[in-house]
């Protein structure tokens, strides 16, 4: 059986308050179990959340490597960045 995180445990760990992550999971954002009246969250189910939400900074990280092109350049001047 896997290791369940409480709601606490969560919130500490994405430095998120309780109002969010409440949110996240009414959303179906981050899946959870609900014992009683509290939530439990699989370690799984965590990681799966946070790898999902890495992809922005990796594309930007892509646009960064591709600077030579001139499309990504013209990208990240139209958003202001460069």
């Amino acid at each position: 059986m896997q290791k369940l995180m409480t709601l606490t445990e969560v919130m500490d760990l994405l430095q998120i308050s309780e109002k969010t992550l409440k949110r996240l999971v009414y959303c179906g954002d981050i899946n959870s179990i609900r014992v009683g009246r509290s939530y439990r969250f699989r370690v799984s189910d965590v990681n799966i959340f946070i790898k999902r939400n890495e992809t922005v900074a990796k594309k930007r990280e892509k646009i960064v490597r591709d600077i030579n092109n001139s499309e990504a350049l013209e990208t990240l001047k139209k958003f202001g960045v460069m």
